[in-house]
């Protein structure tokens, strides 16, 4: 009372409830979702939450007090859990523990988004990590600390950083790009009207091994959330040709190293795509994935889900072709090439959605949009296609290992990550994955017989594969 601001935190009762104090207090700001002009509370020791965060509304969503030791409790957020021995007077982190250079060790309590981990082609201790929400994050000692680096990166695109590419001939060169809308293409943000206009992002390079920042998104209009990257290593270093995603608008392409930006969407039939990821197939056919679109036609409650779709492009994006799929698979996620075999595709999809996914709520009679999700493969270069996994899972990613002859691995949103030594004829679940939301698998460089698996919510995992 008498303050102004939305406040929020934790209160205390020593009395049965007759009188209540602060034990956790921050705000005082507008109270909105990532508005920085809240205050810190002042009697906690963090990790790199409030680096992260600091001043921006993190809502509490539940304490535990000990039974037996009524002063020792334990709040959770969004991202952190937090500890106190002494009623509240003072909080420390379980989450991450800070290091002398300010650099953070993670406990394994980690509730955060990533998209993909990225190898320094140059340095086998050094990697990086795109996260939703706390953008990009990487190691120099092999994982043991971490550092949070967006120096550089405009403020209104930092909270997230959807992929990474390191020039594989320059040392400390690389790309990342970045949009103001986390999640992608999951629908719960683009089920909302407007999202187009609102969402910002965009392309930046780092010339210090990722330690600082510049935009450079010339061609690129400013709402352009960006969600992938793609270098064609048969270009020239100081001159390479990138391809960029843009959520929403289309393949932007650059011939000079990133500095300029043209849109190249001929052929593409989509209005406004939501274009998602870019691969190049093993004879340098460029493949590109349109994930759904919601389409807004009126209010709310009005929207309608449109089908996904594969294309691809033998002239460097210059024009695009439509890759059919079979009428039963509406939503392509991910498409994964044999880097070894021209013809052989897999393609990880998305199996039914429900209304309510992209309205916000349940509608009345059709509760569904029904699809074929699971993993498909073509050994014709995507003329036909056929299913090798349960088409009634929700599969984001898939990896083809080289090393390895018929092993690919995929990851599923049912809390389970497999793998194929047969092409995908039989699969083994790997053994002690269990996180329900799963996102890519990702190939060890260093180490064939290692595996990370990025995920929607517990961070990345990384271990050697064996049969569950």
């Amino acid at each position: 009372k008498g303050e102004a601001g939305t406040w929020y935190g934790i209160l205390k009762t020593s009395d049965g409830g007759r009188s209540w104090s602060w034990i956790f207090k921050e705000g005082g700001g507008t109270g909105g979702y990532n508005v920085l002009d809240g205050i810190v509370a002042d009697n906690v020791d963090d990790g790199w939450s409030t680096e992260a965060f600091g001043g921006a509304y993190l809502r509490v969503i539940d304490v535990g007090v000990s039974p037996s030791h009524p002063d020792t409790a334990i709040f959770t957020d969004w991202y952190r859990a937090m500890k106190t021995t002494d009623g509240g007077g003072r909080w420390t982190p379980l989450y991450s523990r800070k290091r002398p250079d300010s650099s953070h060790e993670s406990t394994g309590l980690d509730v955060t988004t990533a998209y993909g981990v990225h190898f320094d082609p140059f340095d086998a201790n050094h990697y990086a990590v795109s996260y939703t929400d706390i953008g990009y994050w990487h190691t120099f000692d092999n994982g043991v600390s971490w550092e949070r680096s967006v120096n550089g990166i405009p403020n209104r695109w930092i909270n997230t950083c959807y992929w990474v590419q390191f020039d594989p001939d320059v040392k400390d060169k690389l790309w990342s790009v970045w949009g103001s809308y986390h999640d992608l293409p999951k629908l719960k943000m683009t089920r909302i009207p407007g999202w187009k206009e609102r969402s910002v992002g965009g392309v930046a390079v780092s010339l210090d091994g990722g330690r600082t920042w510049e935009a450079t998104s010339d061609g690129i209009p400013p709402n352009a959330p960006t969600t992938c990257l793609l270098l064609d290593p048969s270009t020239s270093a100081g001159g390479r040709t990138l391809y960029a995603a843009v959520y929403g608008k289309g393949v932007y392409k650059s011939t000079d190293d990133g500095k300029s930006w043209v849109l190249k969407n001929k052929g593409i039939t989509q209005d406004g795509p939501n274009v998602w990821e870019l691969t190049f197939g093993a004879d340098g056919t460029l493949y590109l994935i349109v994930a759904f679109n919601v389409v807004h036609d009126g209010g709310p409650g009005d929207q309608k889900l449109v089908d996904g779709m594969l294309y691809q492009s033998n002239d460097g994006a210059e024009t695009w072709e439509p890759v059919a799929l079979p009428k039963s698979v509406r939503f392509p996620n991910s498409l994964t090439p044999d880097p070894q075999n021209t013809n052989k595709l897999y393609l990880a999809c998305w199996a039914t959605v429900g209304i309510q996914e992209f309205r916000g709520k349940v509608s009345e009679g059709k509760d569904t949009e029904e699809s074929d999700g699971g993993l498909l493969l073509s050994e014709d270069g995507g003329k036909t296609w056929r299913q090798v996994f349960d088409p009634e899972t929700y599969v984001y990613g898939a990896a083809v290992d080289p090393r390895k002859p018929g092993r690919i691995y995929l990851v599923t949103f049912h809390h389970t990550a497999h793998f194929s030594d047969d092409d995908g004829a039989t699969w083994h679940t790997m053994k002690g994955y269990d996180f329900h939301w799963g996102h890519r698998p990702v190939l060890d460089p260093r180490d064939p017989e290692k595996v990370y698996i990025t995920t929607f919510g517990g961070s990345f995992w990384h271990g050697h594969p064996v049969p569950a």
